[in-house]
Parts: C-alpha cells; structure tokens; sequence
C-alpha cells in the first residue's frame, strides 16, 4: 500500500506506510497526509526544525538498536564461553590422552627392562650351570687320572718286588749250588 504522497523518506525516498519496502530509515519517514500517519511509528512532525528532527531520529535509531545490540553482545559472548569451554575441554581430552600414551609407553619400557633383566639372569645362570658342570668334569677327570697314576706306581712297585725277590732267590740258589760242590 503506497500513500501516493509525495514525501515519504528523508534519506531513501521511500514512500511505503509500511516496512514492506525494507526501508531501515523507519523511524524517519513522514508524510503530509494526516489520516497515513496512523500507519507509521512516532516519528518528529514536519513543523519541528531540521536539527531538532535529526537528533530526535538519531535518538530513535539509538534506543531501537540498543537491545538489539545488547542481545547480540549476550549471543557473542556465549558464543564465545561456548567455544572457550569447548577449547578447554579439547585441551583437557588431548592432555589426557598423552598421559596415556605416557603410561602406555612407560609400561612398555618397565615391560622391556623386567623382559631384558628376565634374559640376563637366565644367561647368567646357564653360564653358571656350564661352568660348575665344567668344573665337575675336569675335577672327574683329574680324580681318574690320579687313580690311575696311583694304579700305575703300585703295578711298577710291584714289578720291582717281584724282580727284586727273583734276584734274590737267584742268588741263593747259586750260592747254595756253589757250596754243595
């Protein structure tokens, strides 16, 4: 519904009683016709100064966009909580991850370590066990040699009795051959 006067805007010329048009100059627009003045908001009446008009607009602008503004402050900071909680979470979900894999690599090198430790004694006792089985076969094997050796000595003592007491029989019976002739 277009007035058909020829006023309308101040700055964008429009014309509309209403905000159809999608003039943002609301609170400025004003026409001559009385009866159209209905359809508007309060705006300033054409006898006031064009100073006084201004500033009264400029007020207006001021107070209709202040709770919007207000609103749109509260939106930006909860936004802007909403995203720090949500940094803050990551931050906490990536910490307590690497604390994990910390533990997991530190349970590792434990695991490591005990299985490294594990093997060295087990080395450490099988060249015990091979040492001490060394030593008990050359002690064996002394031992027999000893015995042996022991074996051998009685055996030429022997010999040497037995060649010893021949001798002396020999002797005695030359010496008694000798005196029977």
């Amino acid at each position: 519904r277009r007035c058909g006067c020829r006023c309308g805007c101040r700055r964008c010329g429009c014309r509309c009683c209403c905000r159809r048009c999608g003039c943002r100059c609301y609170f400025i627009v004003y026409v001559s016709c009385y009866e159209l003045l209905i359809f508007l908001e309060p705006g300033p009446s054409i006898e006031q100064p064009q100073q006084l008009q201004e500033q009264q607009q400029r007020q207006l602008q001021l107070q209709h966009r202040q709770p919007q503004r207000r609103q749109q402050h509260r939106q930006l900071q909860r936004r802007q909580q909403q995203q720090q909680r949500q940094q803050q979470q990551q931050r906490q979900q990536r910490q307590q991850r690497q604390r994990q894999r910390q533990q997991r690599q530190q349970q590792q090198r434990r695991r490591q370590r005990q299985r490294r430790r594990q093997r060295q004694r087990q080395r450490q006792r099988q060249q015990r066990q091979q040492q001490q089985q060394r030593q008990r076969q050359q002690q064996q094997r002394r031992r027999q040699r000893q015995r042996q050796q022991r074996r051998q000595r009685q055996r030429q003592r022997q010999r040497q009795r037995q060649r010893q007491q021949q001798r002396r029989q020999q002797q005695r019976q030359r010496q008694q051959q000798q005196q029977q002739q």
